[in-house]
This record gives C-alpha cells, sequence and structure tokens, in this order.
C-alpha cells in the first residue's frame, strides 16, 4: 500500500511499470483507491502504453473506504506492456490518496457444462368408489416418492402411499405425491357411501331363567344372528330364545346394497332374589319387636294373630312368650318364592321391691333405701343419696322426696319401683358425731364426717391439731376427714373439731375433741 500526496500536474505519473507480455491475451488490471481527505478526491486514469483505458479513478469520499478499480486488456501484437496510473486532478490542495493491492494478471477462461433434466410426475390414485357406510376402504397411489393426502381425519397415516379411510360423509381425497427430486403433482379419489338403512333391535332385557324371548331385528334384507345356540331359527329377523343364561346376542343386518350391519342386545337373567327376613332375636317381657323381610312383592307373616300387619314386608309383634315365627316371601318376576324363620325369645323383667328404715325427722336426719329383684340400680332423683348406683343408699332431703330406683337383671331387662321418705321437723334434734375414728381402711370407722346429719347446710367444718393447726376444712356435709393432712398421714392422738351448720331443724353448733386411733 502507498500514500500519496496528490499533484496538481495533469497526466503526471503516480505509479508505472513495464511488463513482458504474451501477445493475443487478455490481462486484468485491479487495485484499490480510498480518499485522504474529503473536499478534494484524488483523480487517476489507468494506461498502457500511452493509451487510457477505462474510466478515469475517483477515490471514495469520506475517507477510509476502499474502492477497487478493475478493467480488462488485449495484448494483441504487444509483448511488453507499460502500466501506469496518471493524475487527472489539476486541484492544487486535497488530493491526496492511497492505493493499495496493484495487480496485473493474464485471464484463463474455462468452460463446463450443466445439464437440466425437466422431470413430469405422473401420481396415479385409485379410482372413484362407493362403499357401506361404516367400513373401511385401502387408497392407493403410485409414481412418487413420498404422499401426503387430505382430508386426513378420516385416514390412518396420511403420511404413506395406501392409507386406510373410515370416511363418515362422501369424500374427496387429494393426494399430493413428491418424487426424490422435489418435482410434485396431485390426484383426487372420491369415495361414496351408500346410505345407511333405518336398522332396529330388540332392547336390553332382564327376563327369567327358562323364557322364551322373541329378538326382533328390521331394516335389512338378511339376517344373521349368533351364538345360535337356544335360537329357533338365527337367520330370520325375529327368533325365538330360549334363556338358559345372560347372554349377549348380535346379529349382521344385510341391506339392498350387500352391505352389512351389526348390532347387539343382551339378554339378562335375573338373579334368585336376595331374600331376607330379621334373624332371631332376644327381648324383655312386655317389648315390641319389628320383624322385616324383603326381595319380594308378597309377603305373609305366621301365625297371623300375633303381628299387626301380616301382609306387610315390615310389621310388629309384642310375644308374651317364646314365640316361632315364618314369612313366606315371593317376587313376581319370575315367581321365584321362600320362606324363612325367625324366633324370638322373651326374657322375664325383674320384680323390683323397695324398702326404706324410716322416715326424716329432727331425731333422725337420714334413712336407708333397700332395693332388691335385680342385679344392678340406679335411683332417682340422685340428689340427697350418697350413692345412687348401690342397692342401699342413704337419702338425706330436705323435704318429702319420691326416690325411684331402676333395676337391671341377668337379661338385660329393666323394672322400676318407688319409695316415699318423709322429711318432717318432728323430734329431738341429735346430731352427734362419733368421739374417735380408725382410718385403716377397713371401710369400718375410717373417717370423721357429719354424712348423717341429713341435708345439711354447713357454714363451718374444721378440725385442729393440738397446737391449733388447721388440718381439714370443708363445706360439703358428704366430706369427711380420712386422718391426712396434706397427703401424710397424721399421728394418733386427740384433735379438736368445729362445726357449724343449718339443717331442717334449725342451726347447730358442734365442738369437741376428737381421738384419732392407729
Amino acid at each position: 500500500m502507498m500514500m500519496v500526496n496528490g499533484s496538481p500536474e495533469i497526466d503526471a505519473v503516480v505509479w508505472t511499470q513495464t511488463i513482458a507480455v504474451t501477445p493475443n491475451t487478455n490481462y486484468a488490471f485491479s487495485t484499490w483507491i480510498q480518499s485522504l481527505w474529503d473536499p478534494n478526491p484524488a483523480i487517476l486514469q489507468f494506461s498502457i502504453n500511452g493509451n487510457d483505458m477505462g474510466d478515469p479513478i475517483t477515490a471514495t469520499t469520506p475517507t477510509c473506504n476502499w474502492n477497487q478499480f478493475y478493467a480488462v486488456w488485449n495484448s494483441g501484437q504487444n509483448t511488453f506492456a507499460a502500466i501506469s496510473i496518471v493524475n487527472k486532478n489539476t486541484l492544487a490542495w486535497g488530493n491526496d490518496f492511497a492505493l493499495d493491492d496493484i495487480s496485473f494478471a493474464p485471464i484463463t477462461i474455462k468452460r463446463d457444462s450443466v445439464v437440466i433434466t425437466v422431470e413430469t410426475p405422473a401420481v396415479v390414485a385409485n379410482n372413484d368408489t362407493t362403499i357401506c357406510s361404516e367400513t373401511s376402504l385401502e387408497l392407493k397411489a403410485t409414481g412418487a416418492a413420498t404422499y401426503a393426502w387430505l382430508p386426513s381425519n378420516s385416514l390412518s397415516n396420511p403420511q404413506i402411499a395406501s392409507p386406510i379411510a373410515k370416511p363418515l360423509t362422501n369424500t374427496e381425497y387429494i393426494v399430493t405425491g413428491t418424487t426424490v427430486n422435489g418435482c410434485s403433482a396431485k390426484d383426487t379419489v372420491n369415495v361414496n357411501l351408500f346410505p345407511k338403512p333405518a336398522l332396529s333391535i330388540s332392547n336390553d332385557s332382564l327376563v327369567c331363567l327358562g323364557a322364551s324371548v322373541p329378538l326382533i331385528a328390521s331394516g335389512g334384507v338378511s339376517y344373521k344372528w349368533f351364538p345360535t345356540e337356544g335360537l329357533n331359527d338365527p337367520n330370520i329377523p325375529n327368533p325365538i330364545a330360549s334363556v338358559k343364561q345372560t347372554t349377549s346376542y348380535t346379529v349382521n343386518i344385510t341391506d339392498n346394497n350387500n352391505c352389512s350391519y351389526e348390532d347387539s342386545m343382551i339378554l339378562t337373567v335375573r338373579p334368585y332374589p336376595l331374600f331376607t327376613a330379621s334373624p332371631d332375636t332376644t327381648i324383655c317381657h312386655g317389648q315390641q319387636v319389628v320383624l322385616s323381610a324383603s326381595g319380594g312383592d308378597y309377603y305373609q307373616w305366621m301365625p297371623t294373630s300375633l303381628v299387626d300387619n301380616p301382609s306387610a314386608p315390615t310389621t310388629t309383634t309384642t310375644p308374651d312368650i317364646n314365640t316361632h315365627y315364618t314369612v313366606y316371601i315371593r317376587e313376581d318376576a319370575c315367581r321365584f318364592d321362600t320362606l324363612i324363620n325367625t324366633n324370638i325369645r322373651v326374657n322375664p323383667n325383674p320384680i323390683i321391691a323397695v324398702q326404706k328404715s324410716n322416715d326424716i325427722n329432727c331425731n333422725i336426719p337420714s334413712a336407708q333405701l333397700n332395693a332388691s329383684g335385680a342385679l344392678t340400680y340406679s335411683w332417682q332423683p340422685a340428689a340427697g343419696l350418697d350413692n345412687p348406683k348401690k342397692p342401699d343408699p342413704i337419702a338425706a332431703v330436705g323435704s318429702t322426696t319420691v326416690f325411684e330406683v331402676t333395676g337391671v337383671n341377668q337379661y338385660g331387662c329393666s323394672a322400676t319401683a318407688a319409695i316415699t321418705v318423709q322429711a318432717t321437723t318432728d323430734g329431738i334434734p341429735r346430731f352427734v358425731v362419733p368421739n374417735a375414728f380408725t382410718p385403716n381402711n377397713d371401710n369400718i370407722n375410717d373417717c370423721f364426717g357429719i354424712r348423717r346429719w341429713g341435708n345439711a347446710q354447713i357454714e363451718q367444718f374444721r378440725i385442729y391439731n393440738r397446737w391449733g393447726q388447721l388440718i381439714f376444712e370443708t363445706k360439703n356435709p358428704s366430706e369427711c376427714w380420712d386422718g391426712t393432712f396434706k397427703g401424710k398421714p397424721q399421728n394418733a392422738g386427740g384433735y379438736v373439731y368445729v362445726i357449724k351448720a343449718q339443717t331442717l331443724c334449725g342451726n347447730v353448733t358442734r365442738t369437741g375433741m376428737l381421738m384419732l386411733i392407729r
């Protein structure tokens, strides 16, 4: 590359070189040029042996953009060539430029040939046709390497030569075949459908075992039923089936176009009904029992005199003794029937006897109740009793009260009895307390309290040890001191008690010395 300070002298030689050339030969001259200053781009001329070649070369603007000059020259009879680049810009300033890659070389011409083959593919599909509804057809195409069928939604594979077509309506299929050279052609196949006749067949049915049932089909010209077992004639539209088990029958119906269609129906054998009746049961005397049966359309309970509705599936009975019942059940569809037995065992109720030790007054503030004749007992009202679940509770009430006891025997049967405890203000109040007790867990005199004061309202019940320390306090008349303080057994010896209460017979105050014996 060379950078040149341009000259205003016309035809000043910028560059020149003389080289030997071959006569009658084409030569190519080439160079790249760019401006080094924008205002006055250089103008150059290429010449050989003093003769201008081609158009003047003008450097590009703006600067630093290369532009190629190219010209072809035939040497004729010349054996040398004086190659020159001369100045054509006569302005005195700014025509500075740069040259690069100056080349001069003979041109060699080579020849080749191209054969263009015009291909005309011939894609051929099968002929138009008419098929039966709900059937399929294999389409076929030849003459190409790959294929594409439209519409594709009813084809097994639209990208192969022979897809399976199952059209739902009359359809024109178009196949486009493409050769290995990329040329394509099309063909069409019109597939029409024979109209489907109005076919019908019997509905699915529930039938009885061994029944003779007509099978009915219509809409065709010929019929064939299968399986054939149990049919009087499988080749007619309405054969009679002798049903031995649940069977699915299929009929092949052929129409006037020789198109065949299949349909099926099921004859389901009714299963033997699930007849049920109430199981054996045990009741208490006087208790009502609900007897239930199911699975049929007709019912008859026996003995009829012991049930409220002998022909109903559900009825009630109140037997006095152990009783055997039978229900006859029949269903009407296939006339299945059965007899089912059930037994009711009647257990006796307990006979409850109840007593009281006394009525309540100021002299006797509590009463002992006693019930017998059962295994377990429950007293009502529970308020005023020391334990409403035992047969002989202590009653302490402030008014006349009716106590009712329910007893349950070994059969789980129950009965009730009642007794009235009178509460009056008669008698002289005693409200005594023991002067000693023995908390040794023998269930005899183990606790110091005032349970037998009746329905008293305690204002104060306190116990102090010999040093005056309060070691027990309550306002519940059913609570008592068990000889402990903060969970620790206290020493044997004397203790002081103070009791103040409101009772049926007035206010009561008791103080005294209590001996704890171990």
